[in-house]
C-alpha cells in the first residue's frame, strides 16, 4: 500500500508540477490511497 502525505494531497490539489505524477500514482496503482488526516491537513493549508 501506498499512503500519500500531505505534501502529495497539497500538490494535487493546488495542481502543482507534481500533481500529475499524484494523479499518475492514484489512477494507475489501485493501492495508493490517501489518508484522512492528509487531506484534513492539506485543506488547512
Amino acid at each position: 500500500m501506498i499512503v500519500l502525505d500531505t505534501y502529495a494531497v497539497l500538490a494535487l490539489l493546488k495542481a502543482e508540477a507534481s500533481a500529475p505524477q499524484v494523479r499518475d500514482l492514484l489512477r494507475a496503482d489501485h493501492t495508493a490511497c490517501l489518508t484522512a488526516q492528509g487531506v484534513a491537513v492539506a485543506t488547512e493549508q
